[in-house]
């Protein structure tokens, strides 16, 4: 994307030094293919934010072991909606979390970093309330037997999100206000 940006504005110096005998570099660039070489570095610039940031957080993805779990429990049982590999941000922090799953008012996360949990929980509910999803629970853990523990009991008791469509609509709806604010 750069290299694309870079040759807009070589050929667009090019093209009016060729138009404008004896005109210099410096003088070159005032054309509009200068104005759309800038615009194509815009995306550009945010597609490098975006590469540098999966390269930081590519070592926060989910254990084969944990993955493996969560699949042996959703083939028992229907378990709630999951996601995997998240990572919020907030201004001060960044959170990345393994595992998430969400139910009708619960939304249970598996941390991947010894971050504080309070401050990640309090991060998510903030965003959940932003979004009008007032009652929602957070509850992240760092341990993962408290964590598959969490989900083991969240679906006992939540007579299972995939039976009734409301519970459904529900858990999606706070698990997409969780990929919006995640990278």
């Amino acid at each position: 994307m750069f290299a694309t940006s870079i040759a807009i504005l070589v050929i667009g110096m090019l093209t009016t030094m060729q138009r404008n005998p004896g005109m210099t570099w410096a003088d070159s660039k005032n054309n509009i293919l200068t104005v759309a070489a800038v615009l194509g570095l815009l995306p550009a610039s945010r597609s490098l934010i975006s590469t540098i940031m999966f390269v930081k957080g590519k070592k926060y993805t989910c254990p084969d072991k944990l993955h493996q779990s969560i699949c042996e429990l959703q083939k028992e049982q229907a378990v709630p909606v999951i996601c995997y590999d998240l990572y919020f941000t907030s201004y001060d922090k960044t959170y990345p979390v393994y595992v998430m799953a969400a139910t009708e008012n619960e939304l249970l996360g598996l941390l991947a970093d010894k971050a504080d949990v309070n401050k990640a929980q309090e991060h998510i509910k903030e965003a959940l309330q932003k979004d009008g999803q007032k009652y929602v629970t957070v509850k992240l853990y760092q341990e993962q037997e408290k964590f598959l523990e969490r989900i083991e009991a969240a679906v006992a008791s939540n007579a299972s999100a995939t039976e009734q469509g409301v519970q459904k609509a529900k858990a999606t709806a706070h698990m997409e206000v969780m990929l919006q604010i995640s990278l």
